[in-house]
């Protein structure tokens, strides 16, 4: 029932999301801001330390993807409050989806037209997620190049849609 209300982004909706985030961000071939959240709740029964995170509280964790216009493109609740983002962004499907080329993102491309290299679209996160082909962070450090500043803003821009403003 999942798939019929809230089926997956196709090529072309991945094109309009990466199309909207060009226009918000200068960031032209993001197709979404990922983060996670870390939602308190009251005790489990019999749950141990599983949802017990750092700060001595007990957590679940929201994962999710939202397009520029704060939408959710792809959600996963109720990972352990125990784990960071990156390990819980790496078992949901979304991530095996990923890995596998399954989730019909265009394929890489020029930017302009007279652009000789190819980018692959993206979706960008901050430093808790690891580099991939289709997943992006900023630049570590101080000593950066102009071009360097200029990315780091842009998806900056970008990742400001992401979870952590929802909520």
């Amino acid at each position: 029932m999942k798939n019929d209300f809230f089926p997956g982004p196709t090529e072309e909706i991945w094109r309009e999301i990466s199309d909207a985030f060009r226009k918000c961000s200068h960031f032209p071939t993001c197709l979404g801001a990922i983060d996670g959240k870390h939602i308190r709740v009251t005790e489990f029964p019999r749950s141990g330390s599983m949802n017990l995170n750092y700060e001595c509280y007990f957590f679940i964790v929201l994962m999710a993807i939202a397009d520029s216009d704060y939408k959710f493109t792809y959600e996963d609740i109720g990972a352990y409050g125990k784990d960071c983002d990156s390990s819980v962004f790496q078992e949901p499907s979304f991530f095996n989806l990923l890995i596998r080329n399954k989730l019909h993102i265009p394929p890489s491309g020029p930017l302009f037209t007279n652009d000789t290299e190819s980018c692959p679209f993206v979706f960008v996160g901050d430093e808790a997620f690891s580099l991939s082909e289709n997943l992006m962070r900023a630049y570590a450090g101080h000593n950066l190049s102009e071009k360097q500043r200029i990315f780091n803003c842009r998806l900056c821009r970008a990742r400001r849609m992401r979870l952590g403003y929802f909520i």
